[in-house]
């Protein structure tokens, strides 16, 4: 029979991984520049978030330009509709 802490340990870790990462799925407007734009998306995420962030990337036709990201419940919508869309709500405030 395997040791406690043996049979535990994964579950420890996956415990850990969820209360202490984040998983964030990046859509893109049309092609990547470079790993360095996707590097920088998470590192400034992390820095959002205070948490390690795991980066998914989709390209996304629909979006005329930016990126939007969906990390958890939150949505951070830097596409140029929604950019657009912001500074409508603003002119009309």
């Amino acid at each position: 029979m395997a040791e406690p802490s043996t049979v535990a340990r994964p579950y420890a870790e996956a415990a850990y991984r969820l209360a202490n990462d984040a998983s964030a799925l990046a859509k893109w407007s049309g092609m990547i520049g470079a790993l360095a734009q996707v590097a920088d998306l998470a590192q400034r995420l992390e820095k959002r978030t205070g948490r390690k962030v795991r980066t998914q990337v989709k390209v996304d036709k629909d979006l005329i330009g930016g990126v939007k990201v969906v990390i958890g419940d939150k949505v951070i919508d830097g596409s140029a509709r929604g950019q657009l869309s912001a500074l409508e709500t603003a002119l009309k405030a």
